[in-house]
């Protein structure tokens, strides 16, 4: 899952090289990623896909949460009330095969057309 795609590559290995560290393994292990994504429809639930189409290797989310993000307006830039916490076939974990994609479990969640919700991720 790459977050940083629309960053000029020489940043984006930068940002990889200071997560990696010198491990030089290739792999985000105990990393938090956040993004915002747009929904383009209102709702009153919310289903989140997380892909490992381009990966090599199985990627293992250990938690996902989401909230309404409300930047510039709170220090946090999210609305800590609408936070909640994403499960994957009832659990709070999910590996994803090289390849694959998986959805979150529908949760309660009131979405409106291009409010911006904050992912954030345990990896």
């Amino acid at each position: 899952m790459n977050f940083l795609n629309f960053l000029p590559k020489d940043v984006r290995d930068e940002i990889f090289k200071e997560l990696l560290g010198n491990s030089g393994s290739g792999e985000l292990m105990n990393v938090a990623l956040r993004t915002v994504i747009t929904p383009t429809a209102s709702g009153q639930q919310l289903r989140v896909k997380f892909s490992n189409y381009y990966g090599k290797k199985p990627l293992v989310i250990n938690r996902a949460k989401v909230a309404l993000s409300d930047t510039g307006k709170t220090a946090s830039g999210i609305d800590t009330l609408s936070m909640s916490t994403l499960k994957f076939a009832g659990k709070e974990i999910v590996t994803i095969p090289a390849g694959q994609e998986v959805y979150s479990d529908p949760i309660l969640f009131n979405v409106v057309a291009g409010q911006d919700i904050a992912v954030f991720l345990l990896i």
